[in-house]
């Protein structure tokens, strides 16, 4: 019998990562804003905000965007972070952050909330820290 996984790895990653890319980009579906990146880095102000698991943590102001760089929790896995109808993705793991290089970007007016999951109970407090920039 042949494996299929075996003989075409990176074109199943590719496709994998195609799907993934569609469905965020689906998900969002507002308007765009580019920030320039240069050597990995986007320039703003560096922002960090917390709160118990539950609550809202950010709301990014209607003139600005933020990129989240970071979230982490006592235990990541008890939280479903989201930035109005985005879920941002984690990996399942017991990590206590998520980092993401050079960011995600959240539209201005968006509210950033920190959902228990119900699946684990370590966690407590969500920080989430980025760079809030204005949309170019």
């Amino acid at each position: 019998m042949i494996n299929r996984r075996d003989r075409h790895p990176g074109r199943i990653r590719r496709g994998t990562a195609g799907l993934a890319a569609a469905c965020i980009l689906w998900l969002t579906g507002g308007p765009a804003h580019a920030q320039t990146v240069k050597g990995g880095e986007v320039s703003g102000t560096l922002v960090s905000a917390s709160a118990l698991g539950g609550e809202t943590v950010l709301t990014v102001p209607s003139d600005k965007a933020f990129v989240l760089t970071q979230w982490c929790s006592e235990d990541i896995r008890s939280f479903e972070l989201r930035a109005g109808s985005l879920v941002i993705p984690t990996s399942i793991n017991a990590d206590s952050c998520a980092t993401y290089q050079p960011g995600i970007v959240v539209s201005g007016g968006t509210t950033i909330t920190c959902t228990p999951t119900g699946g684990f109970s370590f966690g407590k407090h969500c920080l989430v820290t980025g760079v809030l920039t204005s949309p170019k």
